[in-house]
């Protein structure tokens, strides 16, 4: 449903929010974006017409108490389990009489979605990382996009929380080894202040160094989102190689790590 909207004359800002970004109608469906309608009636339409009860898209958190479409007017990227089953959604804002403040918000927990557990992009990254025992993390979903067009086709991301234990057990499955340490998680997070400050710099430090010396967390300094802008973390990926030490950890004002 949302897929199929995105082409619709009403997305047109969904649309120009991708182009701006450098991913194109091809990218856009490889990664199931999709676009949820402003007037926020027509999905719970659609699924009742598919005999879905209001009690079963409330609990799927599609809809809201009194039947109004969870998402409304906001770019979607489904967010799927490894084998490719959607579990929920993240949902970026497009404008400014957005009802919702906040630029990016997620599925309400659910019976299958659950932010702890879940990585974006897992289901195209899976093989790879199990190929090459290695894991990128980065922030956001057009951050996805922009590795795996760009080559970095082990990223993943985090859903509307930071990394955590949860996150890094299911690393150690899909590595292959029970152990982090049997491969090389990378973490690439954003070079500015904002970024050095956000809650998930702390806490990918506090579960890399907990998992081992083969733990290689990268502070990337680029604009996250443009494919044409990921050379570097490209170039470092490649200059790492098969590297097992924890590399450019960032120093505080005073000095320390």
């Amino acid at each position: 449903f949302y897929a199929g909207q995105l082409s619709s004359p009403e997305a047109m800002i969904g649309r120009q929010f991708l182009a701006e970004r450098g991913f194109d109608r091809e990218a856009a469906e490889h990664f199931g974006v999709g676009f949820a309608p402003q007037g926020g009636r027509e999905l719970a339409k659609h699924l009742r017409a598919h005999k879905f009860t209001d009690d079963e898209l409330i609990k799927a958190s599609l809809i809201r108490d009194g039947g109004w479409d969870y998402f409304q007017g906001r770019l979607l990227w489904p967010i799927r389990d490894a084998g490719r089953s959607v579990l929920g959604f993240g949902a970026r804002r497009l404008s400014d009489d957005d009802r919702m403040p906040a630029k990016y918000i997620n599925t309400r927990e659910t019976p299958v979605y659950k932010k702890s557990n879940v990585l974006y992009g897992l289901d195209l990254a899976r093989q790879h990382i199990a190929k090459k025992n290695q894991a990128v993390i980065v922030e956001g979903y057009t951050d996805v996009m922009a590795c795996h067009i760009a080559g970095v086709d082990t990223a993943v991301a985090s859903c509307g929380t930071a990394f955590g234990d949860d996150h890094a057990r299911l690393l150690q499955r899909l590595l292959g080894t029970g152990d982090v340490s049997g491969g090389e998680v990378i973490f690439t997070f954003d070079g500015d202040a904002a970024g050095q400050a956000a809650p998930n710099t702390d806490r990918a430090w506090s579960v890399a160094e907990r998992y081992g010396e083969a733990t290689n967390i990268r502070d990337f300094d680029g604009q996250p989102g443009a494919p044409t802008e990921m050379d570097a973390l490209v170039a470092y990926l490649q200059m790492l190689g098969r590297q097992t030490t924890i590399a450019d950890r960032p120093v505080d004002e005073e000095g320390a790590e």
